[in-house]
């Protein structure tokens, strides 16, 4: 799977923790790899096969996830690779 094109966004997914409804609304901005950490701030939910805004799952479903230093790498590669700034 590592040889897969797909395979840092399944190991970002997996490793951070986020749901997909998180991961489908996370913006490069909401990004700190600075500080090693993800602003979680926006979420989507599934109507049918639509995507629709949502609250999140919890009270608690704003906050900010640290990266570890895999995640970090993985997100700067991706970011380079998609010339985001």
């Amino acid at each position: 799977m590592a040889g897969d094109r797909t395979y840092p966004l399944w190991a970002f997914l997996l490793g951070s923790g986020l749901r997909i409804g998180e991961l489908v609304c996370l913006r490069w901005t909401n990004v700190d790899l600075a500080r090693r950490s993800v602003h979680v701030v926006e979420f989507v939910s599934t109507l049918g096969h639509d995507l629709v805004p949502s609250s999140g799952k919890s009270r608690d479903a704003v906050r900010t996830i640290e990266l570890d230093e895999e995640q970090a790498s993985s997100c700067r590669v991706r970011r380079q690779r998609l010339r985001v700034h």
